[in-house]
């Protein structure tokens, strides 16, 4: 029986359970960052790039139905690394103490 981190794509090619361990950090931890404000814009680019290399590299050659959610993933991350964290962000909170309360 295989272990599941061999079964893993290795776009990168530094190996499948390195690759797999990436995929849960931007995926999971990077997440509860982005979710709470917690280094938001900093949090935010491993889940670009990792849905970036889901599109382009492990979904490169497939229909676009299959790719779709990927690229919709790719999009709003995009865009909220643009926009920014909002007002009740922990970044905002940090903001505050440190530039005297504006």
């Amino acid at each position: 029986m295989r272990d599941r981190s061999t079964m893993f794509p290795d776009p990168l090619g530094i190996g499948s359970s390195a690759s797999l361990s990436l995929a849960i950090f931007g995926e999971v931890i990077c997440s509860l960052g982005f979710i709470v404000g917690a280094f938001y814009r900093l949090a935010l680019i491993p889940m670009i790039f990792t849905m970036c290399i889901a599109f382009f590299v492990i979904h490169g050659a497939d229909p676009f139905a299959v790719k779709e959610l990927a690229l919709v993933y790719l999009a709003i991350f995009v865009l909220m690394y643009i926009a920014g964290p909002g007002n009740y962000s922990v970044d905002r909170l940090i903001a505050k103490k440190i530039g005297g309360g504006k």
